[in-house]
């Protein structure tokens, strides 16, 4: 079977198993819930069965598995992409969509400050005129210009975006 990576699981939701999942533009609105996610572990590819999926805005959701019940078993999959059945995949969007960011540790400076600030880039907001990081800080979202003059580092390699915003943003 050929497969497409659809999504990545980023952190724990509660204790019992529960996940937050980044959604990227392959994973389907209208994904099958009774067909399996699969995760490449030890150089296998593990189907694991879902037992609620909720999306959270455009991007996002949150996801508990079958077998998957306690933060133990959770971190196994962390961190980690996965897959689903290519013909079950979504239509791409092009390759310059601030979706790829998702997941991304965000490093956020004020305006001729020294003081960093981060954290993980969660979803997108806004429109196409006015484009908005969602950036989660300590269990706090907000909502920060993805303007490209706010941008002044991207490491792929170390899925980093650094942004200069302004001062007191964080502060609304």
């Amino acid at each position: 079977m050929e497969f497409v990576t659809a999504g990545k699981f980023t952190r724990t939701f509660g204790k019992e198993g529960e996940v937050i999942a980044v959604l990227y533009d392959s994973f389907p609105a209208g994904y099958d819930k009774r067909e399996p996610l699969y995760v490449r572990l030890d150089g296998l590819t593990v189907p694991f069965f879902i037992s609620r999926l909720e999306r959270r805005g455009r991007s996002g959701a949150l996801v508990v598995l079958d077998d998957v019940d306690n933060e133990t078993r959770a971190g196994i999959i962390l961190g980690r992409e996965f897959l689903i059945p290519a013909a079950m995949a979504g239509e791409s969007e092009e390759a310059d969509d601030l979706s790829f960011f998702i997941g991304y540790t965000a490093v956020l400076t004020e305006a001729g400050s020294e003081t960093k600030t981060t954290g993980i880039v969660t979803g997108i907001a806004g429109n196409d005129a006015n484009p908005l990081f969602a950036v989660e800080i300590d269990a706090v979202e907000y909502l920060v210009p993805a303007a490209g003059e706010m941008i002044t580092a991207v490491d792929p390699e170390k899925s980093i975006i650094r942004l200069e915003i302004p001062p007191g943003l964080l502060d609304l």
